[in-house]
């Protein structure tokens, strides 16, 4: 089901556009600004810095619906109005991509080595985006993550996050109350966390937890989950 008309300020989304090569060195605020322009994201001071190269992200990893490259070179934002993703290239401000997902896109997440984004469709479920190349940009769905196409985690999966290392992405389920753990060398689920029926929803465990937002610590070892707002009781509880 379309979650499109329960929610507001949706994203406007981007014509399909021909792929452009990225060739000079980031301008960070520009292209923050050039994806506001087309998506309306912003991009934070703080995004910018966990942005790193190498082999991991040398700052913790947080869920958004904007995301850069931890090279720097490449930005990816959320589309919930046409249910893509669009690719701008700090290089040249310019959109290199826009990429059909699942229904209702609310989150994504990169790996560090840039070979992977991951995407949160709140109304389906999670999108995992092969980068063949990043430099001449290329990249599709992967065929091979999921069932046709898509891995489904739970209800509601709104947000998404990749652990610094890229060994581990996370999922939010809003309407199911779980965090699914993939590993991401398999692309495939390995566990399931039931945020409700836990410490951190003491005392009334009969309340709706409704996990949002997300961040990894840097070491790989915590995963932080906000919660909405939202103290409804489930029907047992009533």
């Amino acid at each position: 089901m379309k979650l499109r008309n329960r929610y507001t300020n949706r994203a406007a989304a981007l014509d399909a556009l021909d792929l452009v090569r990225c060739r000079s060195r980031p301008s960070f605020y520009a292209a923050a600004a050039v994806a506001g322009r087309f998506t309306g994201a912003s991009l934070l001071p703080a995004d910018l810095a966990q942005a790193a190269s190498g082999g991991a992200f040398s700052r913790p990893t947080h869920s958004s619906p904007i995301a850069m490259s931890a090279d720097n070179t490449l930005v990816w934002s959320v589309n919930p109005g046409d249910d893509s993703v669009s690719v701008i290239c700090t290089g040249t401000n310019v959109p290199v991509a826009n990429i059909k997902v699942g229904d209702e896109p609310e989150s994504v997440a990169l790996d560090p080595s840039n070979s992977y984004a991951y995407v949160a469709n709140a109304a389906s479920s999670v999108t995992v985006i092969k980068i063949k190349n990043a430099s001449s940009f290329s990249a599709e769905v992967d065929r091979q993550a999921g069932k046709n196409s898509h891995i489904t985690t739970g209800a509601e999966p709104w947000n998404i996050v990749a652990s610094p290392d890229g060994k581990r992405v996370f999922v939010a389920n809003s309407g199911q109350d779980t965090i699914t753990v993939i590993d991401a060398k398999l692309n495939k689920i390995i566990g399931h966390v039931d945020v409700r029926n836990s410490l951190s929803n003491d005392p009334n465990r009969d309340r709706r937890f409704q996990p949002r937002g997300l961040a990894v610590t840097q070491d790989n070892t915590k995963l932080y989950v906000t919660r909405f707002a939202n103290q409804s009781l489930s029907k047992s509880g009533a």
